[in-house]
């Protein structure tokens, strides 16, 4: 158990956060969507800026990864892994982007 699993398992499937919607969610990766939800929802839009810029230099096909390389710490074995759950820490981000500009979203967010 991570330390993200305490009290946050029921938020994966709650119908506000919709991870397990499609079928190929997996757990890792929707943690790592849920965490850039709340990293998001926490940002104010030069720091959402600045993380996101990151990212994408990160995730860039000629991208530096030192990102990665940080969180592997030596071992390339689950570099493919990793990436994906960069790119789905940064699809939460930008979900929280889309609610923003979404009044919809944004009013059944505060009801919750």
């Amino acid at each position: 158990m991570t330390h993200y699993d305490a009290g946050n398992i029921d938020r994966l499937y709650s119908e506000q956060e919709k991870l397990f919607s499609d079928e190929a969610a997996v757990y890792p990766e929707a943690v790592a969507r849920l965490l850039g939800r709340d990293a998001g929802r926490l940002a104010n839009a030069d720091t959402m800026n600045v993380v996101l810029a990151i990212l994408e230099k990160e995730l860039a096909i000629d991208g530096d990864l030192h990102l990665l390389g940080d969180m592997l710490s030596g071992s390339t074995e689950r570099a493919e892994h990793m990436l994906f759950l960069i790119e789905n820490f940064r699809q939460g981000l930008l979900d929280t982007l889309r609610e923003n500009t979404n009044p919809q979203a944004s009013e059944k967010t505060a009801e919750n």
